[in-house]
């Protein structure tokens, strides 16, 4: 469980640099539901550690 939320985690933190220096960036829609995964996972990922 730990290492998939590490990875969806760096995956859409790659997304988000990646979208950093694109030519054409992602909709900004995107970015904030690739944010609240971030969160999400985030979030389960201490659960998981404090148990």
């Amino acid at each position: 469980m730990i290492a998939e939320s590490l990875a969806t985690i760096a995956a859409a933190l790659e997304t988000l640099a990646r979208n950093a220096d694109a030519e054409h960036p992602i909709d900004p829609f995107e970015v904030i539901v690739l944010a609240k995964q971030v969160g999400a996972q985030g979030e389960m990922l201490a659960q998981e550690l404090e148990e």
